[in-house]
């Protein structure tokens, strides 16, 4: 472990743990550890908050959520929609306009780029792409949420429609400056757009993030910065570290993510996260 930036907490002083999945909990195959599970359900005996902070979707979540035992408040979408589970309800949610999923498709049909977006369906979500494609695929993969083939201009004539909550191109990194540079030239007081991943880029509303959906939820149970230690990996985990009063990044992390933290830990293939957490209850920090 490297030196931290800001003092690890007291252990007596924490009130909830905020927790990215993907390249954070999960090991690199999306598995979540026997391991991790045990130690995560130690701090929910102590009645420390684990609030789940992912750009997943609820449904992509679940099994996870379960596995743990974690309940009340959870930020999902990158923060779009904060959720009470189990009992599903909302807390808060956000709408990316029709106006900037229309210039979305306009670039991924122009530059043949997959694009996808996630709608609100009754107490559920549906993920839409216009063409399954291998993207969709890995993507089904990954998370379990399988892509439905609908021509993106027969959603926007549903008078329903609201817009998405959030819209992702899958594309290799190296289109994703060339693809944000355009977006923020027509929408950039509008919209976020950032990597959740090597090839995910996400678009939502402007001010929608991780770290936006924090501060609700520590509004919501009136707890301090102070009181919440954050762990994530991406860049879209940084507001996130910015929110909380301790922040913790897996050595597996991106350069920035590692810089923005106070302390590295072992790499999610290691459970790195679990053995920082579980050393605290060792020493009693």
């Amino acid at each position: 472990m490297q030196n931290a930036k800001r003092e690890i907490p007291v252990l007596n002083t924490i009130k909830a743990l905020t927790l990215d999945l993907d390249g954070t909990i999960l090991r690199p195959n999306s598995i979540l550890s026997d391991y991790t599970i045990k130690v995560l359900k130690l701090y929910i005996d102590m009645g420390i908050k684990i609030i789940i902070a992912t750009g997943r979707s609820p449904e992509s979540s679940e099994q996870f959520r379960s596995a743990i035992g974690a309940e009340g408040a959870m930020i999902y979408f990158n923060g779009a929609e904060v959720v009470e589970m189990p009992n599903k309800k909302i807390l808060h949610i956000d709408f990316l306009s029709k106006e900037v999923n229309e210039y979305c498709i306009n670039i991924a049909r122009k530059k043949n780029i997959y694009l996808q977006m996630y709608v609100p369906n009754e107490n559920t979500h549906l993920l839409l792409t216009e063409k399954y494609r291998e993207e969709s695929e890995a993507y089904y993969k990954h998370t379990g949420i399988k892509a439905i083939e609908k021509r993106f201009d027969d959603i926007f004539s549903t008078p329903s429609f609201l817009g998405s909550i959030k819209s992702m191109f899958l594309v290799d990194q190296s289109h994703h400056e060339e693809i944000k540079k355009e977006l923020y030239e027509k929408f950039g007081d509008e919209i976020n757009v950032y990597r959740s991943s090597p090839i995910y880029l996400e678009v939502l509303k402007k001010g929608i993030t991780k770290g936006s959906a924090l501060s609700h939820i520590l509004s919501y149970y009136d707890f301090s910065q102070k009181e919440v230690i954050a762990f994530g990996d991406e860049e879209n985990d940084l507001t996130l570290f910015s929110v909380a009063g301790f922040a913790v990044a897996p050595a597996n992390a991106k350069e920035e993510a590692k810089n923005k933290a106070d302390l590295v830990v072992s790499s999610n293939d290691e459970d790195g996260v679990a053995k920082f957490l579980e050393s605290l209850l060792l020493n009693k920090k």
